[in-house]
């Protein structure tokens, strides 16, 4: 489905069900903006690369002012330079099947930003668990 991906800035919106779902897109992509968790930029290295490389942390106790403060810094990124904007519609790992619990900041970046949302459907759970290290055998197939 890369042909459903459309030129400049938009969202990439799939579901996060692994760490496969967060590292896989990068191919597919010109220069991505993960919008990710504060508590990544902790981690020694790891953490220093994430903000070398422009990634938005969101401090998730802190709700409503944490959404204006994404939605603040993703526009000034893109004014910047038109990037494809990766956020996790519910905002955290969940195994395939679970009930959906999506939260607004996807809603509230498409109002705000004005860009595409491409939704993205991929089946990586099944093969890479959650919070799990061992994968199973399998192919994991993805739609934009």
């Amino acid at each position: 489905g890369q042909e459903n991906l459309p030129e400049g800035s938009f969202i990439l919106a799939p579901k996060h069900q692994s760490f496969w779902d967060a590292i896989a897109f990068f191919p597919f992509l010109q220069d991505p903006i993960y919008i990710l968790k504060r508590e990544l930029t902790w981690i020694p290295f790891f953490g220093w690369y994430i903000l070398k490389m422009r990634m938005i942390p969101v401090d998730r106790g802190s709700r409503s002012k944490a959404l204006k403060a994404v939605v603040a810094a993703t526009r000034q990124e893109l004014a910047r330079n038109p990037r494809q904007l990766i956020i996790y519609p519910e905002g955290t790992r969940r195994a395939p099947g679970d009930e959906p619990a999506y939260k607004y900041g996807i809603v509230e970046l498409y109002t705000q930003l004005g860009i595409p949302v491409v939704p993205v459907a991929h089946v990586a759970g099944l093969y890479w668990p959650r919070r799990k290290f061992l994968r199973y055998p399998g192919t994991i197939k993805a739609r934009f």
